[in-house]
This record gives C-alpha cells, structure tokens and sequence, in this order.
C-alpha cells in the first residue's frame, strides 16, 4: 500500500494514500495544491517504484525517495499489512462479534494467504477495512500475476463473514471453481483471481461475558446486573478497533459509553469528537461529517475539515445514527470499509485512522424493516450491539446514582460535603418513572441541592416529583397535563420529532415550551 508523506523544512504536513491512478501536487489545478507552488507533478504507484510526471519528463523514484517542490519533499512510502508494531497490528486487525442473547463475545483474528501462484507464500492480516486486490501499486494486496488485473477484486466484511466482489476484471473471480460476481468466502473457502488462489484462514474465540464485581466504572454507576456486563463488555471491547452500536432511550448515558471505550482503548491519546446527527441541517451532514472544499457550494468560503478529519487518531461519536439521511448512509459505509473520506467538492480522498461508534434511541431493526436505514450500514455497525437500559426497568441503581449525581453536582459547586437523602425522598426516586432517565435524574438532583439550601438533608419535598397519579388519584389540570405530555416528548425525542409526534407545528410547540416554562 503506498503513501505520499508530504513535508515542509523537515516537518510532516499531510500523508495521503496514493490512489491506483495516481495523485497530482503542486500548483492550482492539482488534486493537493501547496501554498507558493505553481508547477504540479503526477505521482503514480507501481508495484516497487513510482513514477513521478513532471515538466513532459517520467523519471522512476524509489520508496523514501523525496522529490522537492519549492520548501516542500513529497516522500512516498510503501508499507504493506505484513510490516510494523505487530502488536499494534495485531490490536488493529481482530474483529469481535457480541451475541446479545447469549451474552457471547466472539473474537475472529483473520487471515488471507496466497496459496498459489507467483507471489506465493503470503500472509495479509484482515480487520475491519475492505481490501481491494490487484496488480497496480496503489492497491492494498498487490500480485505480480500478470493475468491479474490493475483492480481485480475486493474482500469486505459482511454480516455473516467476508465477501469477494470481482471489480470486473479481465479474467473473473472464481471462488471453488465457479465464477461468480459477488460471493460469500467462509475459512478455507479458496479464491482464484488469474494464476493466485488465495485462502481466508480464520481462528475463532468465544466467552461469557460476565458482571463485573465493581459499580462505578468509567463515570458510569450501577449495581443491576445489566449495568455490571456493560462494564465488563467495555473493558473487553475498547482495546479492539471494532464499531460498536450503542442503543438505548435517550438520556440513558449513550455517551457515556463511548467515552469509555474511547479511554479504556488504545486511542486514548486521540480526540474524542461527538456529532449528534439529527442536529444537523439536512443539507450540510455530508459538509460536517466529511468536510469540504473552498467553493464546493454558497457559502463555502475556505477549506474546511469534516468530523471524521478531526477524528483522526482518535474515536468519532455518531449520536442519533438513525437520523442519517439514506442518501449518505452509503457514504458513511464507503468511509467504514475502505477508511478513506473525500471533502465535499473535492479531488482526491483523504486517509483516515478513526474509530467509530453510534449510537440511537431507535430500534435500527425496525428502521431497517420500515425501508429508513440501510440494511448492510447496519450489519456494518452492529457487530457489537450494546443496549443500555432505560432507568425505570433498572430501578435497583437509583439510590446509588441518585448520591452519586448528587455529590457531583456539590463538587461542582464547590461544597466540601453533599448532603444526605432522606427515606421519604428515597421512596419518591424509587416510585417516579424516569421518562428522561439518568438525564433527569441529573437535573432532578441538582435542582434538589439548590432548594435544600443549607440543609444536609434532601427530602421529598426538595424533589418536586409528583407521586404516581394511580396512588394520588387526582386528575390533572388540562395545562398540568400538556406540560407533562410536552415535556416528556422533548426529554425522549428531539424538539422536532417531538412536534411531529404531538401532531402540532415545531413553532406551536416552542410556544408552548416558553408559556409553561419547561427547561
């Protein structure tokens, strides 16, 4: 696989992968324009060289092998997947599948071996990424075969394992002697492209995934059962690059998670970057997620870094996946698989080392059925599917988050002490039920501190929770009763999915939220 390491007086700018076609640097009409240069050159992987165009003249330039433009050296670099850190590699390319039913974590470590043919014998680890198969230099399983060609296949991760799909090549794909188009390769399947068989060699690891003994962890907090196997998970999890789906109601700590696999893995050092997709304006989600270039459309008036850009090293967050538009949701699997992104109105693609993790308050399933969400983006993304639980079914955790929040929000504000909740007050946490989950709770608490005032006891009254209408039986006033519906829609849904579900207009509802002064 080759690279272009672009570099002003000794420090790296940019590293690039170096498509198949080639790549041009320097002057305005360049796909990589450098500040003060005018002339532009066209650098094209080979299978050992480079050959750099420039001025009418082709000259061939060895790996390493800087060419200067100006202040700049254009460094390109051929690193294939058998060389580097193995460890890290080894962290890099283990894929894990999570049965959620059986509470099974399965780690796969995947191989793929040229069994046959010129190039044989290799080893090429496989993780996440797609791999493209052929002859020219800039594909990232290069064979010398000469009746293999420049793009001949590609192997992707699908739900049930890897996928050959021929690029149309010259002599076909053919996977047990029968030539196919598209095909599942289950271990030991073989795969022949021109004069190369090539094998997938797999070796599987399953376990239980256990409750941890610990309550608190990573900023979560919980004694149920269901809270301590997530935390086990994590831990389990964050050390692999796998995408991970969390799902659960909103308010729940979806967020949480992901910081947690984020910290606990070995992009800790990394940014941790979050987008709340259903926040975006429809029309600027693929300018936010993957950037865009001066001029790409009214108002873009520079180059500018999508999401995944400021990633980079680091974890992207993708809250509310399910608010994704379908029509780059196909995008956003091209970006997962092949780890490349491309600027809106831009040239060349932009190599990638994120790690992403998504998450929805909706059942993706169901939106998969409904035709809302594409099929293969969300076998893509829920190979680890982590549900969080809503509070009202986990009712044990209560008193413990209910003093931890308590004593966070005492910290914050600079009290030594927090102060003690009654049993009383206990009773009325125990008995509500939580429509915005931990969330609430959070507000819940804190708005209870500032009513106790210098009191080092919390009581019922501090709470401002109604007790159950069942147990009460007093009916609610009409205004009592749509401020309860209004607020219990924008605590489970944004502001306008919340319009759309009470079947009033976005500007009816925003009315309302400020005639009933609800925060």
């Amino acid at each position: 696989m080759w690279f272009l390491e672009i570099e002003e007086r000794g420090r790296e700018r940019l590293r690039v992968r170096l498509p198949a076609e080639g790549l041009s640097v320097g002057g305005a009409d360049a796909e990589v324009q450098l500040p003060g240069i005018t002339n532009t050159v066209k650098i094209t992987p080979s299978r050992r060289v480079v050959w750099v165009e420039r001025g009418g003249e082709r000259e061939e330039v060895a790996p390493e092998e800087p060419v200067y433009m100006g202040g700049f050296a254009l460094r390109p670099s051929l690193r294939s997947h058998e060389e580097g850190d193995m460890a890290a590699e080894a962290a890099r390319t283990k894929t894990l599948r999570f049965d959620a039913g059986r509470d099974t974590l399965t780690t796969i470590e995947s191989r793929l071996l040229v069994t046959g043919g010129p190039d044989a014998p290799r080893s090429v680890e496989l993780g996440e990424r797609a791999l493209v198969i052929g002859s020219h230099g800039g594909c990232d399983v290069v064979l010398t075969d000469e009746f293999v060609s420049g793009r001949h296949a590609r192997l992707s991760l699908g739900t049930d394992g890897w996928i050959v799909h021929d690029l149309e090549s010259r002599n076909g794909v053919l996977v047990e002697d029968v030539k196919v188009t598209e095909a599942p390769v289950p271990p030991g399947t073989s795969i022949r492209l021109g004069e190369s068989t090539l094998v997938i060699e797999a070796a599987t690891d399953s376990e239980i995934v256990v409750p941890a003994a610990e309550t608190l962890f990573a900023g979560m907090v919980g004694r149920s059962e269901a809270m301590r196997r997530i935390f086990s998970l994590v831990r389990k999890v964050a050390a692999v690059d796998v995408t991970v789906l969390v799902q659960g109601p909103t308010g729940c700590g979806k967020e949480l998670v992901a910081r947690a696999l984020h910290n606990h893995g070995r992009r800790r050092n990394g940014p941790f970057v979050a987008v709340n997709c259903g926040s975006i304006v429809k029309e600027l989600v693929a300018s936010e997620l993957f950037g865009h270039v001066k001029g790409a459309f009214t108002g873009a008036n520079a180059d500018r870094p999508g999401m995944f850009e400021l990633a980079d090293g680091g974890t992207l967050f993708l809250d509310e996946i399910a608010e994704l538009p379908l029509g780059l949701q196909a995008h956003l699997l091209r970006v997962l698989e092949e780890r490349e992104v491309r600027r809106v109105g831009a040239k060349r693609n932009i190599t990638i080392d994120v790690r992403v993790v998504a998450a929805t308050h909706r059942d993706l399933a169901e939106e998969v059925k409904e035709g809302r969400f594409r099929e293969d983006l969300y076998y893509r993304l829920d190979m680890v599917p982590i549900l969080v639980p809503s509070l009202r079914v986990r009712r044990e955790d209560i008193p413990l988050l209910a003093g931890h929040l308590l004593q966070r929000e005492a910290t914050r504000q600079g009290l030594d002490k927090a102060p003690t909740i009654d049993d009383e007050a206990h009773k009325t946490l125990a008995a509500y039920d939580w429509p915005g989950n931990v969330r609430e709770l959070a507000n819940v608490m804190g708005r209870a501190l500032v009513l106790a005032g210098d009191s080092d006891v919390i009581t019922a009254g501090d709470l401002l929770l109604r007790p159950a209408r069942a147990a009460s039986g007093d009916l609610p006033t009409l205004a009592e009763a749509e401020a309860e519906l209004i607020r219990r829609a924008i605590t489970e849904y944004s502001k306008r999915e919340a319009a759309e579900r009470l079947g009033i207009a976005a500007s009816t509802l925003y009315e309302k939220i400020k005639k009933y002064g609800i925060d």
